[in-house]
């Protein structure tokens, strides 16, 4: 992975973890919030997937799973962000 990949992965992980309220983020969200074309966010979302840092829902929405509340700088209990 290049620099710019992993700089988009954890800007990826940060814009799903700040604007996650306990439904989930559209991909659209996170492209805009990140001023990026949505086909790059959906490559580094499918990344981030592959390695277990978000999960899809079935209404097409992303959340940070634990480790991926880690890896984005959030240190605190992880199980705090599913309730």
């Amino acid at each position: 992975m290049s620099m710019s990949e992993a700089i988009l992965l954890l800007s990826v992980l940060e814009s799903i973890g700040q604007a996650d309220n306990g439904g989930g983020v559209a991909l659209g969200s996170v492209a805009w919030d990140l001023c990026v074309d949505e086909k790059e966010i959906a490559h580094a979302c499918q990344r981030a997937i592959g390695r277990g840092l978000i999960e899809l829902s079935e209404d097409g929405r992303y959340r940070l799973t634990g480790a991926g509340w880690w890896a984005q700088g959030d240190q605190r209990d992880v199980t705090s962000a599913y309730m």
